[in-house]
């Protein structure tokens, strides 16, 4: 009898203990974006264009150099202006060889060009896939006397699934910023 109840509570022990384990993937925190809206730059530069109202412009101590800080979504674009004097083939190439240092960590970059002949303004923003450590940069000149230029950061670690909405929504953004930029004469 006793052999049996041995017998038993092996059986069932082993039984017990097997289990189908099926390991779930990382989950992340849902981001509640809002709806675009935009304001216009007040800074002391000789442009202007529309950036969100969600975020926050923080300027350097070179001349028009900036960053748009959207600290709920831990994430800022990053700008630099330069004139543009007999240095324009320069420009161009740093601009191409900062987006294209990416390419280690980037799957893919893909180059929309963008021009608006009546507002003079020309440029090339860069969508690149992957994780890459800024997923969106950009550069919009006249080709003549002024050129921008402006690059996405998160201040985490890069995962392209987790921060596809919020890349998204500052696409949108970007996009605002380039369609809105006008060049002023002087400032």
């Amino acid at each position: 009898m006793t052999t049996k109840i041995i017998l038993v509570c092996i059986l069932i022990s082993f039984v017990s203990c097997v289990q189908n384990y099926t390991p779930l993937p990382t989950g992340y925190f849902r981001i509640e974006i809002p709806k675009n809206k935009y304001q216009n730059s007040k800074i002391e530069c000789p442009f202007t264009f529309n950036y969100s109202l969600l975020a926050k412009m923080v300027t350097n101590k070179n001349f028009c150099w900036f960053n748009i800080h959207y600290s709920n979504l831990n994430a800022k674009i990053h700008c630099t202006y330069k004139p543009v004097k007999n240095n324009l083939h320069s420009l161009l190439e740093d601009s191409h060889s900062l987006v294209y240092n990416h390419i280690v960590a980037a799957d893919a970059i893909k180059e929309i060009a963008y021009i608006n002949k009546e507002a003079n303004v020309g440029g090339i923003l860069y969508k690149l896939q992957g994780n890459s450590a800024t997923p969106i940069q950009f550069f919009i000149t006249d080709s003549i006397k002024h050129f921008l230029r402006g690059a996405l950061y998160f201040n985490n670690e890069p995962n392209a699934d987790s921060l596809k909405p919020v890349v998204e929504y500052i696409e949108q953004d970007i996009r605002e910023l380039i369609h809105s930029l006008k060049w002023k004469e002087s400032i």
